[in-house]
């Protein structure tokens, strides 16, 4: 997985490297204020034998303070969406992004 994801379950040493299913949920607070990320990760049951399937879902979770303008959610959303775009970019290395088809402009 380390070949794939910057994000992964470490063991200990003396479990060895090999585990089956897996989940790894984690709540990381991010630098706009009010927001926090929630990453999940885990494995999904493969569609063929033999193979490999996971999921990777990113969250941002925004508790602005309250009264706010409509202005201030486009705001709050632009910060959310920041969040989230950088997450998924920093949790797949370089070589797994090299797989991808690349995003036409728009």
């Amino acid at each position: 997985m380390e070949d794939y994801y910057n994000l992964y379950p470490k063991l200990p040493t003396t479990l060895k490297d090999t585990h089956g299913a897996f989940m790894v949920r984690v709540e990381v607070p991010t630098e706009a204020s009010g927001h926090t990320l929630v990453i999940t990760f885990g494995s999904t049951p493969p569609e063929r034998l033999g193979e490999f399937s996971h999921l990777l879902d990113l969250c941002d979770v925004c508790h602005p303070p309250a009264p706010f303008s409509l202005e201030d959610v486009r705001a709050e959303v632009r910060k959310g969406h920041s969040n989230v775009e950088s997450a998924f970019e920093g949790s797949l290395t370089e070589s797994f992004k090299a797989t991808f088809e690349p995003e036409e402009s728009r």
